[in-house]
């Protein structure tokens, strides 16, 4: 049964959609276009750099319906707004990486533009985007979170980690953890390009099936299959 404070935040939500006509909280309506793929009433998601609870998220709209899953937020200001808001959710605050180690953490005003890459931040701060804070943080791999999904079940992985996306998917234990739909964020690729990520995937046997102004979604074929 979920806590008060839940129902608070989704009777909020339904009433924000009636008010502003709004039909997605993602940043493309990425969240729209998962739940083609993703139509049961209840599933689980995992969301790497999850962000803010609502603003630019691709899972909220999912925990609006009932669904659960994990959130992995680095940022420690913004990982206790997950804890408040969607009590229902587990909050992570660690990276997901290839390593298992602690590693710089650059914070920058926008948040969403914070990172674990050096060369990423130092070019940010060129730019005149606001460095708010350096700190250490535990990577973990994905495999190691205990994570087990079937492309028959309504589950979602969804990674924003800036830049080192890759690693977040090269982190996954493929043979546990096989979601049914993967949204990656990837910029400047075109829908017929090819990179390493989408080679990736499509050795795990996912279809790259849609693609937003910085979103890649990938359908496992075991699924597409039996539709």
């Amino acid at each position: 049964m979920r806590q008060d404070l839940g129902a608070k935040v989704r009777d909020y939500a339904i009433k924000a959609l009636a008010r502003n006509g709004r039909l997605s909280w993602s940043q493309f309506g990425e969240d729209i276009i998962l739940r083609t793929y993703l139509p049961e009433s209840l599933g689980t998601y995992v969301d790497i750099g999850a962000g803010h609870p609502t603003h630019l998220s691709n899972t909220f709209l999912f925990y609006q319906l009932g669904w659960q899953g994990v959130l992995v937020e680095p940022n420690p200001a913004l990982a206790q707004l997950q804890k408040h808001y969607r009590p229902d959710d587990r909050t992570l605050d660690v990276l997901i990486g290839t390593e298992d180690a602690d590693l710089d953490f650059f914070e920058f005003d926008p948040w969403p533009f914070s990172t674990t890459a050096h060369e990423r931040a130092a070019r940010l701060v060129e730019e005149g985007v606001r460095q708010v804070s350096v700190s250490r943080k535990r990577m973990v791999r994905l495999s190691t979170l205990g994570l087990f999904a079937t492309p028959a079940d309504p589950t979602l992985l969804t990674v924003d980690v800036e830049g080192l996306d890759l690693d977040v998917l090269k982190s996954n234990d493929w043979e546990e953890h096989r979601p049914r739909v993967v949204c990656v964020e990837e910029h400047g690729v075109r829908p017929a390009d090819s990179s390493a990520l989408r080679s990736l995937m499509r050795s795990e046997g996912y279809s790259l099936t849609s693609q937003t102004v910085v979103t890649s979604i990938f359908v496992h074929e075991e699924y597409l299959s039996r539709q």
